[in-house]
Order: structure tokens, then C-alpha cells, then sequence
């Protein structure tokens, strides 16, 4: 169980750190922040920024732990679970 948490938290980190590295909302929001406040500002905001994602993976990995054994057992709900994450994924 701790190596499964481990590995979906290594996971969720490296998902996590290259959706965010790209020019996104959030880096820019910093980046401008930066221009205009300077850098304690910025640094505040990505602070506040880190500290949301990282809740985020946190309830990510809690339901991990939650579905785990649900979707080791049956093919179906994996096959349901993925068509879910693509359609959202696509939608948004």
C-alpha cells in the first residue's frame, strides 16, 4: 500500500510539474505579477499557486486509494473510467 501511495504521488508530481511548466495561466499571472509588484509578490502567488495544486493531488491520490481496488477488479468500470477522463479532458 505505502509503495502504491508512493508512486502515485511520484506520478501525480511529474503530471503535475510538466502541465504546469508550459506558459500557462498561472505563469503568466506570475510573470505579470512579477513585473508590476516585484518578486515577493510574485513569489506569493506561486505559493498560493503550489499550495492548491498540491490539495489537488492530494485528493487525487485519496481517491486513488479509494477507486484502487474498484478498478483492479473490473475491466468495464477502467474502460468507463477512461472514456470519462478523455471526454472531460476534451470538453474542457
Amino acid at each position: 500500500m505505502l509503495l502504491e501511495a508512493a508512486t502515485a504521488l511520484g506520478i501525480a508530481f511529474v503530471v503535475t510539474f510538466v502541465s504546469t511548466s508550459p506558459p500557462g495561466y498561472m505563469t503568466l499571472i506570475v510573470a505579470t505579477t512579477a513585473l508590476e509588484r516585484g518578486l515577493r509578490s510574485a513569489l506569493a502567488v506561486a505559493l498560493g499557486a503550489v499550495v492548491v495544486e498540491g490539495a489537488l493531488c492530494a485528493v487525487a491520490i485519496l481517491f486513488y486509494g479509494w477507486l484502487h481496488p474498484f478498478l483492479s477488479s473490473s475491466s468495464a468500470a477502467r474502460f468507463a473510467t477512461a472514456a470519462i477522463f478523455v471526454a472531460v479532458g476534451l470538453f474542457f
